[in-house]
Parts: C-alpha cells; structure tokens; sequence
C-alpha cells in the first residue's frame, strides 16, 4: 500500500504511527523547506534513517568517540576503493574499527539524532514505498519500535523543556 500525503495535515509522529500498526514495511520519504530525510521501516520497526540536514553516521560516530578520525579516513578510503558501494558503518565493522554491538548502539543513537530533527519538521510531503528501501544500508537487526522512539523523543522534549532549579545554599 503506497500512500502520501501534506504534513500540515496529517502529523509525522500519526504517519509512523499508521505504518507501525499495520506492521509494514517500506520507505518513508520525507520531503520540506528544511531538508530531505528517509525512515526505513521493517515490519513497522524503524531500522534506518538519514536527512541531510544531519550529521552522517561516520561523523556521528566520531563525535560520540565511538570511532576515531583516524578510523574514519580509513573506512572512507576503503569504502572509495570498493568496486560495490558498502555502507560506512559496514565498512567500519569490516575493518576492525568498531564491533557489531558498539556501531549498532551508534546506530540507534544516531537514528534518535536524526528523528529528532525530522520530527520537528511541522509542514511538507511524505510518501511511503512500500518493499523499497537502500540497496545495501546497514540496518539494525531488530530495529526499534515506532512507539518507543517517540516517546524517547517526548522525554528529551521534557528535558529540554523544564527550568534549570538551582539548589539552595543555607548559610
């Protein structure tokens, strides 16, 4: 089932929503004045994301200090010389540079990264394909449940919200 639609209509948070219930798979394309992103989803769970207004995972991984630059250059190097384009934390996990547990927790810490800014976009226009998806991403194994990602996002909303309370001195 291919479906759009505009998001002054209909939310973000609700499409997601939709596609998880019904446990589909497919691509969320997501198109707006901010930016274009993508939401993979597999059997409703989402297990791939990017927007280019964001950070790219290798990138990401740095700044999390998960890999070093160093680790980076070489992946990137390695993923140029690949006659088949193999995605950058595959090729990080190929090279030794990081294990399976500790890319796919950069993965999903990542992914939050980008829905939080995805979530954010309150106007533009969606389409779900359904079965299609990146040829070759590496996607998390199990992805991560549509509800406990937006409820993560609606904590960290939360957070950002609540006043600073500085403690009392007694003197």
């Amino acid at each position: 089932m291919s479906f759009h639609g505009i998001l002054n209509d209909v939310t973000l948070p609700e499409v997601l929503q939709v596609v998880s219930l019904v446990k589909r798979s497919g691509l969320l394309s997501l198109v707006c004045q901010e930016g274009t992103g993508e939401i993979l989803l597999n059997s409703g769970r989402v297990v791939y994301c990017r927007s280019d207004c964001c950070q790219r995972l290798g990138s990401f991984l740095v700044r999390q200090r998960r890999i070093t630059i160093r680790d980076l250059r070489d992946a990137l190097r390695e993923q140029k010389r690949l006659p088949e384009r193999k995605p950058i934390g595959l090729v990080l996990l190929e090279l030794g540079k990081i294990d399976r547990r500790e890319l796919e927790d950069g993965i999903r810490a990542h992914m939050m990264s980008v829905l939080r800014e995805i979530l954010t976009w309150k106007s533009g226009f969606f389409q779900f394909f359904p079965d299609a998806g990146p040829d070759s991403a590496f996607l998390l194994s199990d992805g991560v449940q549509v509800e406990i990602l937006l409820l993560e996002n609606s904590r960290l909303d939360d957070e950002c919200d609540r006043p600073i309370l500085e403690e009392a001195v007694v003197a």
